[in-house]
């Protein structure tokens, strides 16, 4: 399976950097789950649960709402609170 790089990030500081096989993120309206070369997208997080799973792992976080893009194999997750 593909990777992609993945930054979970807050306003000052980066918590989290991996090569992910997969993301499920808590979208404002539904679950959203991201794989390798999934189309560019910025979608709005509410509250809920990011499940990243890597080659051997999977790690779980929590947050309250915020923001996540992907573009050209790169996403990104603002944690805003």
């Amino acid at each position: 399976m593909s990777k992609f790089q993945l930054q979970i990030l807050t306003p000052d500081k980066t918590l989290y950097s991996t090569q992910a096989k997969f993301v499920k993120l808590p979208g404002a309206k539904g679950e959203i789950g991201v794989l390798a070369n999934h189309a560019p997208m910025v979608v709005m997080l509410k509250e809920g649960e990011i499940e990243v799973k890597e080659a051997d792992k999977v790690q779980k976080f929590a947050i309250k709402r915020g923001i996540f893009r992907f573009l050209n194999n790169h996403g990104t997750c603002l944690i805003l609170e």
